[in-house]
């Protein structure tokens, strides 16, 4: 397989991108994750000193092929990426098994919730802060859930435009020395968040690495083809498909199978 680092990336061939706003293929359930830190539980086997990170729960996931580490100091969420009915589902069935507020969650409770996400169809997890999913401008409730916590429940991206850059086959992309790889299959687009081409054609791809592993701004990820193209769109509106506009097929025929 090919390896792609940023240093390696052709930022005249990127181009911008927003979420779909149709909840059936954009919808994040978002589950907060209480301060272990304070109320206990970070002795739990799902709990780890992760060099870099210090205490994350580490969970994995399937699409990305690849571990992901939420804080455990009440600051992240996982987001379940899924259809917003499979959100009603999962969410009916914490509500039932755990009660409405998810701070009374212990790390083996997100276990048994993350395996029951899994049953129903749900590959695609990941650590999100908090702070992005309750700020307006980044994300809007999905009405369908109700909650009166903030950051718990079903959430849409807001349609920001950010660049992607399309790569072909199959590959592992490392954004910089020390980083986890990510693998993709049948195609897979690197994703800018916030971060328009306007504006990432200012950067050289060296000083890009250096601002991602400062951490002053966000981290490029690699996202599966099939799910980049599920919910995301051009700004106008048309689809994508293998890195080029589409006005032929339908939603629905980019939607992945149940």
């Amino acid at each position: 397989m090919t390896i792609y680092t940023l240093k390696d990336l052709n930022f005249t061939k990127a181009f911008d991108a927003i979420s779909s706003q149709d909840p059936m293929v954009s919808t994040r359930y978002c589950l907060p994750i209480p301060n272990w830190e304070e109320s206990g539980g970070k002795d739990d086997p799902a709990i780890q000193m992760v060099e870099g990170k210090g205490l994350r729960f580490v969970f994995y996931n399937l699409t990305d092929q690849r571990e992901q580490f939420a804080n455990v100091d009440g600051t992240e969420a996982i987001a379940f990426q899924t259809p917003i009915d499979v959100a009603v589902q999962l969410h009916g069935f914490i509500i039932d098994t755990f009660g409405n507020d998810p701070a009374v969650l212990c790390p083996q409770d997100v276990v048994e919730i993350i395996f029951e996400a899994t049953r129903l169809g749900i590959h695609d997890l990941y650590d999100k802060n908090m702070s992005d999913i309750t700020d307006p401008t980044i994300m809007h409730r999905e009405p369908s859930i109700q909650s009166e916590f903030g950051g718990f429940g079903a959430y849409v991206p807001c349609p920001n435009m950010s660049a992607a850059i399309f790569l072909k086959g199959e590959g592992i992309y490392i954004p910089y020395e020390g980083a986890k790889p990510q693998v993709f299959n049948n195609g897979g687009y690197i994703s800018f968040p916030a971060l328009p081409v306007e504006e990432l054609k200012k950067y050289s791809n060296e000083s890009l690495v250096k601002l991602v592993a400062d951490k002053k701004i966000g981290m490029p990820r690699m996202v599966q083809g099939s799910i980049f193209e599920s919910n995301r769109t051009m700004p106008d509106g048309k689809l994508i498909k293998s890195g080029k506009v589409i006005n032929t097929l339908n939603l629905e025929s980019l939607r992945p199978s149940a």
